[in-house]
């Protein structure tokens, strides 16, 4: 992955990014695409935007409560760019990262191989959170992405830099989408 986005407008064509690469997946997929798996242990394409949706869920809900405090800090020039850590790992989760990574469980639907939610609901839902996230990005223009900050849903104790939440949520979702579109071609090839 080469330069991380490091303002709003790279974010916003981030996550505009996410959401053309999922209308191409997704629009007119068929149900059986949806939920054959590659292989016994391997995420069918709907699992993966199950994670993508749960994952991004909790994100929004501490995005939510940060962009909507009265007292942020404002935004100025160079206002943003991700932590050394952060970088690293952000570039780790990240479409083009060759790093096996296993999803915390949290993030995780508990009964994952009887994966059977109705494909039209996960769609709609990765879709409305999308959405949500620019929304989001877009109500955050005034606001420092670097001094605001939001708990991070795998650990409360560690803190994200705002701009970092949003850089992590777009790149994860292309890791997945990436995933699922290997999934939807073995399962074309079966």
């Amino acid at each position: 992955m080469g330069r991380l986005a490091t303002d709003q407008k790279q974010l916003s064509a981030l996550l505009s990014s996410v959401t053309e690469e999922a209308h191409k997946l997704f629009d007119n997929m068929s149900d059986e695409n949806f939920y054959r798996r590659p292989g016994p242990d391997k995420w069918c394409a709907g699992e993966c935007l199950d994670h993508l949706n749960i994952t991004a869920g909790l994100y929004l809900n501490e995005i939510e409560k940060s962009v909507s405090k009265e007292n942020n800090p404002p935004r100025t020039a160079a206002d943003y760019k991700p932590r050394y850590i952060l970088d690293k790992f952000i570039k780790m989760t990240g479409p083009n990262s060759k790093t096996k990574l296993k999803s915390p469980d949290v993030l995780v639907r508990k009964n994952l191989h009887e994966f059977k939610l109705p494909k039209r609901i996960v769609i709609d839902q990765f879709f409305s959170i999308q959405k949500k996230l620019q929304e989001f990005l877009k109500q955050s223009e005034n606001i420092s992405l670097s001094k605001t900050t939001i708990s991070w849903p795998v650990s409360r104790f560690i803190k994200l830099q705002l701009g970092e939440a949003f850089l992590l949520n777009g790149v994860h979702a292309l890791r997945h989408l990436q995933q699922a579109e290997r999934a939807i071609n073995s399962s074309l090839n079966k």
